[in-house]
């Protein structure tokens, strides 16, 4: 189901917003520096279509805290074989993985 996109500021023009949102979405240079742009947005995209693609979160670990510290210190995990290359290079992108 979808249901929370961690919509919590609204962003007029590049300006930069204080952080806000659902932290499992949270792009790792936002926990850095505490702002986010248009950026962070793409990198929560990606996690969202890794996760309708696979059914589970790039960075999944047991609990919350765990998640986020994968988040910030690894890269995230394999795409199985069936997505296309130029899907996986995508979602990738979108991770900042490439």
């Amino acid at each position: 189901y979808l249901g929370d996109l961690g919509l919590a500021k609204v962003i007029q023009g590049n300006n930069k917003a204080t952080v806000a949102g659902t932290k499992i979405y949270i792009a790792p240079e936002v926990w850095k520096d505490n702002k986010m742009d248009f950026g962070s947005d793409l990198y929560a995209v990606g996690i969202c279509i890794y996760e309708l693609i696979t059914g589970k979160h790039p960075f999944a670990a047991k609990s919350q805290n765990e998640m986020i510290q994968r988040m910030k210190n690894e890269q995230p995990g394999n795409l199985p074989d069936y997505v296309p290359t130029e899907l996986k290079e995508l979602i990738l992108s979108l991770l900042n993985v490439v």
